[in-house]
């Protein structure tokens, strides 16, 4: 179990506190609050306080203005300290190196410090993301941040915080490095990411505590667990990036308002709930009909997953008059594998540098397969996208392709996003012929769109027997009543519309067609 200790100074921000905790840990868990709101401790002895109050096997130590943005956090700290027992402690921000000098623990710069950490600046009404370095492994250090950190309880038999010498909040987490690392190592994760509403305040009181730091260590400074050192004349200093260049829209939406009271009630809830069974992935060019099929299957008993989720919150808008049905961290994390491998979803990058993005993606993939509530993920992107998908998602057991005729995805583009029609054609022929490459040993399921609107009953009810969906044809009939409009097809296609493509997408899309579940089912 893991008991996070908090020294608490505001009712209502213990209570925003104490429910994100509750939706994010994703493990067993006792919230230990330590009332200050009159002063009384120092943070030493606060915390000091709370381990005594402790049973579990790990502690957490956090701010209380510290929202941890990774989910089932609570579980990555048990496994991490399950799987090396020379682990005593684990933060997300710190140092492979103390001066002897200079007790402030980003003072070696670069390549020392590790970590990254969001920080809200309420003076610009905005997050950056401040990265003490750039790679994504766990790195052996001698100090962390203390504004989340984690510790084993069994450490605190020979160690204590100090209260007696630094009785204000300053340098309880040095201090306690110092006597962590001299039994058990000491890990900086790249694994957990926070927000944190301070940057520091390093003003008299912090100069004070430090002169004390350094008096109590002076013979032991300077630390390190590395053979390099600091060049004081040549300090390479951290980064700090405007968060709302690196991340989609809602995914800043989110961040930005974690923790923030006036926005408690629009937060996207990331509580971590049961496992919701396989996952059917959703896909095909743009324009296809997978919003319409998601739509369907979430009428006929599969789960979306969580609405607050969805993107938009799934309001329909005009090129899609029912709703995308699209799950924000799916698009999100697609969006970043294409980035990441220079291109976007219609500007395409290279099969092979999509396909090696696994090491970036393989944790925002894996959180998502353990914390989705869902069954069903829709997005085009994944066209591009599923190998990586194949690999980390656990759960994902079905694809189910769309496919429309491609001269119709062709109009449709050039309505909506004026693309010229050969750039749709083409983007169609990418999209289906990757696809296609990326669907070797997985269960599939191909739906041709333009049969689907027309014979709906028969073609969908094959679908929901595929998938093991025990309803019965007359409760599929009630359910789907009144959603699937053949007037929203703006862009019919006739016999001769096909002879007029090029040969490799008519032949592509002939083998699409020999494999429609209504070819397949004799229809």
């Amino acid at each position: 179990m893991v008991n996070i200790i908090v020294c608490s100074v505001k009712d209502s921000a213990h209570k925003i506190h104490r429910k994100h905790i509750a939706e994010t840990a994703g493990c067993d868990y006792e919230y230990i609050r330590i009332d200050n709101s009159e002063n009384k401790y120092g943070l030493c002895a606060a915390y000091n306080e709370g381990v005594e109050r402790a049973t579990g096997d790990i502690l957490a130590f956090v701010h209380e203005d510290v929202f941890i943005i990774t989910p089932k956090w609570g579980q990555i700290l048990e496994t991490k300290f399950q799987q090396d027992n020379a682990i005593g402690l684990i933060g997300v921000a710190g140092t492979q190196y103390l001066l002897k000098d200079d007790p402030f623990w980003v003072a070696a710069g670069r390549p020392f410090i590790k970590g990254r950490v969001v920080h809200e600046m309420k003076e610009e009404n905005r997050c950056i993301l401040t990265v003490f370095s750039e790679e994504e492994i766990d790195t052996e250090a001698v100090a962390v941040d203390g504004l989340f950190f984690a510790v084993r309880k069994e450490l605190f038999d020979t160690i204590r915080f100090d209260e007696k010498t630094f009785d204000k909040f300053h340098f309880y987490d040095l201090d306690i490095c110092m006597q962590v690392r001299k039994t058990h190592k000491i890990v900086i994760t790249s694994d957990i990411l926070v927000k944190h509403f301070s940057g520091g305040a390093f003003k008299e009181e912090w100069k004070i505590q430090g002169k004390k730091f350094i008096d109590k260590y002076r013979n032991k400074l300077p630390v390190s667990c590395t053979d390099e050192k600091p060049d004081p004349k040549n300090r390479i200093p951290f980064d700090s990036l405007p968060l709302e260049t690196v991340l989609s829209p809602q995914a800043y939406t989110y961040i930005k308002n974690l923790g923030n009271e006036v926005y408690e009630q629009q937060q996207v809830k990331t509580t971590v709930k049961k496992q919701y069974g396989d996952i059917i992935a959703v896909t095909g060019m743009h324009r296809s009909g997978t919003s319409a099929v998601a739509g369907l299957l979430g009428k006929c008993g599969f789960s979306l997953g969580s609405e607050d989720n969805l993107l938009n919150r799934n309001v329909p808008k005009f090129d899609n008059r029912k709703g995308h049905f699209e799950n924000i961290n799916v698009v999100l994390i697609n969006d970043m594998a294409l980035k990441a491998a220079g291109g976007s979803w219609c500007n395409l990058p290279q099969q092979n540098d999509i396909n090696s993005k696994g090491e970036i993606l393989k944790k925002h993939i894996t959180n998502f397969d353990y914390t989705f509530e869902g069954n069903i993920v829709k997005d085009p992107r994944l066209c591009l996208t599923l190998d990586l998908w194949k690999q980390y998602c656990s759960r994902l057991k079905y694809v189910l392709i769309c496919f429309r005729h491609p001269l119709s995805v062709a109009q449709s583009l050039n309505k909506r996003n004026t693309f010229p029609v050969e750039a749709g054609l083409t983007l169609w022929y990418e999209y289906n012929v990757r696809l296609i490459d990326n669907i070797e040993h997985t269960p599939v399921v191909v739906v041709d769109y333009d049969n689907l609107m027309e014979h709906l009953e028969d073609d969908f009810f094959d679908i929901l027997r595929v998938m093991q969906s025990p309803i019965t044809r007359d409760e599929m009939k009630k359910n789907i009543s009144g959603f699937f409009e053949k007037e929203l097809n703006h862009n019919p296609i006739e016999e001769k519309d096909t002879e007029s493509l090029p040969e490799d997408i008519k032949e592509l899309y002939a083998t699409l067609k020999s494999q429609a579940i209504s070819v397949r089912m004799g229809r």
